[in-house]
């Protein structure tokens, strides 16, 4: 048995180091390719890809890059990008009414394995934008995804859905018009929405990171969520229903016009002022600290309250042709009226 165990013992130890000389080795042999490139000093060449069948969808798959999505001048679809003479590094294909852009895999991208010239830097960075062009007459859907970088979207009209998916980076959107609805999810990053319309529903998630949102307006119903991190909104207005889902972190807003809300917080703080509601407000509290402060009188609010514990400022009350529902295990919530 002993010396079973000393086989076993030194098969690891050979499996392990030949783990380790199979790293090393393609490493050296990814570092010199390398090296040999920059000897040849080769620079990136753009590349214009113009898209000549028509197109009812666009669908983006990228990692770390710089995506913008801009009007063209003309009625052309067309996407720039860079690469090295030697060395492609994306797949637009079009087809069956759908655009695709993707990367491509390196070859050591093989298995389950991951990109080991990204893991160990050894693949130089792609600094230049992939830049999407799409003419104003566009009907067609937007399905954008990347693992890091970022996605910009400004001056478009989007006429079918937008859906925006990423594991961290930034997603910008500015001076943004949606006929459809509209749903981001990000693990992490920040989402900036900046003078944006969307005529249908909306959803914005996030696990963790940072969302800022300055003048957007909403004809339909919005969500938002958000595990953890830091939320921003200034002059929002919401035709339906607005609901927030926090689990920890914080959220300050100012000036928001809705019809009616649904605050859902586990934890954390949420400062809401200068609040204009048609219709009521629904909260439901674990614990946390709540703040908000709304436009007109108490008179014009029924209140419903059920505390478990902690501290509430409001008193059930009837009467009012709108309503306050509040229910509250544990933390603090203070209403405020303007008179």
């Amino acid at each position: 048995m002993k010396h079973i165990g000393k086989l076993l013992t030194t098969a690891g130890i050979l499996v392990a180091a030949g783990v380790l000389f199979l790293g090393i080795s393609v490493y050296w042999l990814l570092h010199t390719e390398q090296k040999e490139s920059h000897q040849t000093d080769m620079e990136y060449e753009e590349h214009i890809c113009t898209v000549a069948e028509e197109v009812t969808a666009i669908k983006v798959r990228l990692d770390a890059e710089q995506v913008e999505i801009r009007p063209s001048e003309g009625d052309e679809m067309s996407v720039t990008y860079y690469e090295k003479a030697d060395d492609e590094e994306y797949r637009i294909t079009s087809g069956n009414g759908m655009l695709r852009i993707e990367r491509k895999q390196t070859p050591f991208a093989f298995w389950v394995l991951p990109d080991m010239t990204r893991m160990f830097g050894i693949q130089e960075k792609n600094a230049h934008p992939v830049i999407l062009y799409v003419p104003e007459n566009y009907q067609g859907s937007y399905d954008l995804g990347i693992s890091s970088g970022s996605i910009t979207m400004q001056d478009v009209w989007i006429r079918d859905e937008l859906r925006i998916e990423g594991t961290s980076g930034n997603v910008t959107c500015k001076n943004i018009i949606c006929d459809k609805d509209v749903s981001t999810d990000l693990t992490s990053g920040t989402l900036q929405i900046n003078d944006m319309t969307v005529k249908g529903d909306c959803r914005f998630g996030l696990t963790s990171g940072n969302s800022f949102i300055n003048e957007a307006a909403m004809e339909g119903d919005l969500e938002m969520t958000m595990t953890s991190g830091d939320s921003s909104i200034q002059d929002l207005d919401v035709a339906g229903t607005f609901r927030y889902d926090i689990t920890s972190g914080t959220c300050n807003v100012d000036q928001l016009a809705v019809n009616r809300m649904e605050i859902e917080m586990t934890s954390g703080k949420a400062d809401l002022n200068d609040c204009a509601i048609h219709e009521g407000v629904d909260v439901n509290m674990t614990s946390g600290n709540l703040t908000l402060r709304l436009k007109d009188s108490e008179n014009d609010y029924s209140v419903l309250t059920e505390v478990t514990s902690g501290s509430c400022n409001l008193s059930d009350r009837i009467g009012g042709d709108k309503y306050i529902n509040l229910d509250m295990t544990s933390g603090t919530a203070d209403v405020f009226f303007a008179e």
